[in-house]
């Protein structure tokens, strides 16, 4: 769902967040983007991404140096957790989103309010439309695509197992969590991880009472796998 609105209420009560989880409990795999609010700060994630059982995404921004990774960061605009009311501590993931180039219907609406960002496709060979777009909706396609390789490698896999893989599997990733979650999006890793648990919810996160120290819910009994 590469779509988001303001949290304007707790989770319980959003009615995005309320659809989405439904589906997720009918046991299909929903995946969110964040939102492109990162630049406003914390408690930027967008509905229905503050859902504690849904797959939300951040950007990530590739330098294009090829296996170096070392000059890659969290794209400027890529929303921050924790969300709003609930603090849950968000995205899970992060993934490429930034400067995608894909193919655009002559003559959508898309295309005509970016005509700038129109590129040639630098073949011949090649006819249509492209258009370039930074985002966390790119980035959420990616880890959607990633689903759907984990789900055709191991069809009877739950949403929960899903989850719960890619985040175990992610590149671990400098910097705040609220901004990278569980770390970058590593496809064959998580195609080869094998934990399964029932429910993989985002942690909460809470100010502690004695100094300035923010807590995180151990997923380890929240998910009830040590792993």
């Amino acid at each position: 769902m590469s779509l988001g609105k303001a949290i304007e209420t707790p989770q319980a009560y959003d009615p995005l967040v309320v659809a989405v989880e439904q589906v997720w409990d009918a046991g299909i795999v929903v995946v969110c983007s964040a939102g492109n609010y990162g630049r406003s700060g914390h408690f930027t994630i967008t509905s229905p991404g503050n859902s504690r059982k849904v797959i939300t995404v951040g950007s990530l921004t590739d330098s294009g140096t090829g296996g170096d990774t070392s000059d890659d960061y969290v794209s400027t605009y890529s929303s921050q957790g924790p969300t709003a009311y609930d603090l849950i501590l968000k995205p899970d993931l992060i993934a490429p989103g930034n400067r995608f180039v894909a193919p655009i219907a002559t003559g959508s609406k898309l295309l005509e309010d970016l005509a700038d960002r129109e590129v040639p496709c630098g073949f011949s060979t090649c006819y249509g439309k492209y258009l370039e777009l930074s985002g966390t909706s790119m980035a959420a396609a990616v880890v959607s695509g990633a689903v759907a390789l984990m789900l055709d490698q191991e069809p009877g896999l739950n949403p929960g197992s899903v989850k719960a893989r890619l985040m175990r599997s992610a590149r671990k990733f400098p910097g705040d969590a609220t901004a990278t979650g569980a770390g970058v999006l590593d496809i064959q890793a998580a195609l080869e991880d094998s934990g399964w648990v029932d429910q993989a919810l985002s942690p909460r996160m809470a100010r502690s009472e004695v100094g300035e120290v923010i807590l995180v819910e151990d997923t380890a009994l929240l998910w009830g796998d040590v792993a």
